[in-house]
């Protein structure tokens, strides 16, 4: 059982991404419940998903600033960097963002259309895989032929 103090301060409206979370994920409130909705459209406007969202390229792309592996495979593509596409994606699908957002969806298709044909994405390393499957369920694609080709 979580305390109540706990809870309280986990629903402070500071933290728009973390309060509409923990209303639907814990303690199991609709989101489709008034609250919820206006919470979910606050995280919008939430210091950290602008941010992320003011470093995307205009293509649906972000690039690392101080690459880390020297691997691109295409524009935004560097696996092994934290602040490339793939991560930035999952960072605003766990903020609570979806493709209901124009630019989360520029860059969602932008990445998902970069799929190989057996499904995969890069060398088959399941934790990039597993992190894709997770990332785009949670934006909004589970029933997308894409994600469940992966």
């Amino acid at each position: 059982m979580i305390s109540e103090a706990v809870v309280r301060w986990l629903l402070e409206p500071e933290n728009p991404s973390l309060r509409y979370r923990t209303m639907v994920e814990l303690l199991g409130k609709s989101p489709d419940d008034p609250e919820a909705v206006e919470c979910k459209r606050q995280i919008a406007e939430s210091i950290p998903v602008k941010g992320l969202l003011s470093e995307m390229h205009p293509d649906g792309y972000w690039l690392q600033k101080r690459p880390r592996t020297g691997k691109m495979l295409d524009d935004g593509v560097e696996y092994g960097a934290f602040g490339t596409t793939h991560y930035c994606l999952s960072y605003l699908a766990e903020l609570g963002t979806d493709r209901t957002n124009a630019q989360v969806a520029k860059a969602a298709e932008r990445y998902l259309n970069l799929q190989k044909e057996d499904g995969d994405f890069y060398q088959h390393f399941s934790c990039l895989l597993g992190l894709n499957i997770r990332t785009f369920t949670m934006l909004g694609y589970k029933s997308d032929s894409r994600v469940k080709k992966a």
